[in-house]
């Protein structure tokens, strides 16, 4: 089972679009997927059509020790993907959970009670804090999403200095993978990616996540891309990034 965390500590980079739409993508090539909704915003909740006011048992739950993991996951209108959703609550439980001695290993304690995945594919929030953290020390691969604009590669340093730290703190050192994602065909687009394949090299995926206005639609509509416009740009480049994954396998 690939346990896949998508992180950044910076908001609006395409976590949450690159979380629900790899999911539905491998979910579309025969995978038997987990998405795990970890983000207090819960747009990958709402891109798999989920009402998020009565979910009735969600992450919340699973954060604060009240329900097991397995007991929460639900079926989605993607055949082969299951969700782990969660609602603004969440926001709650990590205040809850914060000064709790081991807070970052609850999500590893409850993976044994899974079986029958290939992916566990989870979205997180926008900063390294125990909904994140919790991410990290369980996964077997990173990918973060990066955001084709000159401060996005600014902070690039800054971020790969904070997955160390969390990463040695945690004792976990999973695989890591960048994403370039909301290219433009600008000269600040193409020197973001020259200078990200220069630096990263096969770390950083072939695969590039276009600027797409259906990408920032589907969610609105409760399907990911790749169900919603499955012929527009975005959808093509996740199909084309669930290739690659599978091929790291």
């Amino acid at each position: 089972m690939r346990l896949i965390s998508i992180c950044n500590h910076k908001g609006g980079c395409g976590k949450s679009a690159t979380a629900t739409n790899l999911a539905a993508c491998l979910a579309m090539k025969g995978k038997h997927v987990l998405l795990i909704d970890l983000d207090p915003q819960c747009t990958a909740t709402d891109a798999m059509g989920l009402d998020v006011d009565n979910l009735g048992r969600q992450m919340y739950d699973v954060m604060v020790k009240e329900a097991n993991l397995k007991d929460v996951v639900r079926s989605t209108e993607v055949r082969g993907l299951d969700i782990a959703p969660c609602n603004m609550d969440l926001k709650v439980a990590e205040k809850q959970i914060e000064s709790q001695e081991g807070n970052e290993y609850i999500l590893k304690e409850q993976m044994a009670s899974l079986d029958g995945f290939d992916f566990v594919i989870m979205d997180t929030p926008p900063n390294i804090g125990p909904l994140t953290l919790n991410s990290m020390a369980v996964a077997t691969e990173l990918i973060i999403p990066i955001q084709c604009e000159y401060c996005s590669l600014r902070g690039m340093s800054q971020l790969m200095n904070v997955a160390d730290m969390a990463e040695e703190a945690l004792g976990n050192r999973p695989k890591r993978r960048i994403l370039l994602t909301m290219y433009t065909r600008t000269n600040i687009g193409n020197q973001v990616v020259e200078a990200v394949r220069s630096h990263y090299g096969e770390k950083a995926y072939r695969s590039v996540i276009p600027r797409n206005i259906k990408v920032a639609e589907g969610p609105a509509q409760g399907k990911p891309v790749v169900v919603y416009a499955p012929d527009s740009t975005g959808s093509v480049a996740y199909q084309a990034l669930a290739v690659e994954v599978l091929k790291d396998e």
